[in-house]
């Protein structure tokens, strides 16, 4: 990466590690130290033509959503046609038109249901949960399908090592349906500012940038703290009411500094950030896929290949966390622009 400044780097990492090994250490294995040390993951995944020879593709944003979807709708045990709402958060879509949420519902066979297509960066899922939410409580709609799907590394600068170290492609989804659990309260927000920024360089492709520095992981945790502490309040439980909380994985340390400004113990504060990197507004409902999954005992594989090192560190890894029947799961997410919020859901089977 021509921007990266090696000896700044190096000086970074050799507060947390023995500076004798990292003078060793080629260009290569010292951006990878400071790079894990500053993100918090060890992975990030590149979609790879995964659909692209299938009849129905329209573009890696749509047909990956697609596949959550239909992943979710299996889950909950419902057919596409029973679907009243599709909502797609995206802005990386394949196609501004027809947009995401037609596409994908067109891919599923989802005839019946309305939707449409949002953009609040990595707070996507959380303003389409809120959105669909709503239609359900109105009583306009049943069953509403909520997905989140990014092809982040095509818009990330491979020349900035801010960015290119960090975004991941990937997509998640949740089934709403009408009961007495389901989402409790929310809380969401919007506050003008440029520390991130989807920008267009001398004509070139438009890329993610984040200007603001420090202050973009500062507010990010103050943020979706105050937030999740809003709807507790609101709510009039505490703390100790949560029984698992799952926040936007935008990095390591947000993640980390989540847990300590709410003050819960790490096992109630989902943390995959490692093994999925920052795939935007997909990283809550992928990393609540993945403990539901593991919770029932299920493999969970994040490669294309079963029992593999890396599938068998991530459910060890992920036994820690649990969720049951009645349990308070608190969800958080936090995006440039800046929006955020928070929402309480009891779990419900």
């Amino acid at each position: 990466i021509s921007n990266f400044d090696l000896e700044k780097a190096r000086a970074s990492v050799s507060k947390c590690n023995d500076p004798a090994i990292v003078d060793k250490l080629s260009d290569a294995e010292l951006y990878d130290l400071w790079a894990k040390q500053v993100t918090g993951n060890d992975k990030r995944h590149f979609y790879d033509h995964d659909f692209d020879d299938l009849e129905d593709f329209v573009g890696p944003a749509e047909n990956m959503g697609a596949e959550a979807g239909r992943r979710a709708l299996e889950m909950a045990e419902l057919d596409p046609l029973e679907l009243d709402e599709v909502i797609v958060a995206t802005f990386t879509p394949g196609m501004d038109i027809s947009h995401a949420a037609c596409s994908v519902a067109g891919i599923l066979g989802a005839r019946n249901a309305t939707g449409f297509t949002l953009n609040t960066a990595c707070h996507g899922f959380m303003t389409g949960l809120i959105k669909g939410h709503q239609g359900i409580k109105c009583g306009d709609y049943k069953n509403v399908l909520v997905i989140a799907s990014e092809e982040l590394t095509k818009k990330v600068n491979f020349k900035d090592p801010s960015t290119v170290s960090l975004f991941s492609d990937g997509a998640g989804a949740v089934v709403l349906q009408a009961s007495n659990n389901g989402i409790l309260d929310h809380y969401s927000r919007l506050e003008p500012s440029s520390h991130i920024q989807l920008e267009n360089r001398q004509g070139e492709e438009d890329y993610i940038s984040m200007p603001g520095g420090p202050r973009v992981l500062r507010k990010a945790i103050e943020s979706m703290v105050g937030a999740s502490k809003k709807v507790l309040e609101d709510l009039g439980l505490s703390i100790n009411d949560v029984n698992l909380a799952i926040p936007h994985q935008g990095n390591g340390r947000i993640v980390t500094g989540y847990e300590k400004g709410m003050e819960l113990p790490g096992d109630r504060v989902v943390n995959v950030m490692k093994y999925i990197g920052n795939p935007s507004g997909a990283s809550v409902p992928i990393s609540l896929d993945m403990v539901v999954r593991a919770s029932r005992g299920e493999q969970y594989s994040i490669s294309n290949f079963e029992d593999t090192e890396d599938d068998r560190k991530l459910m060890e890894h992920l036994k820690q966390y649990k969720i049951e029947k009645g349990d308070n799961v608190l969800l958080a997410a936090v995006a440039g622009g800046y929006t955020y919020g928070a929402a309480l859901t009891k779990w419900a089977f």
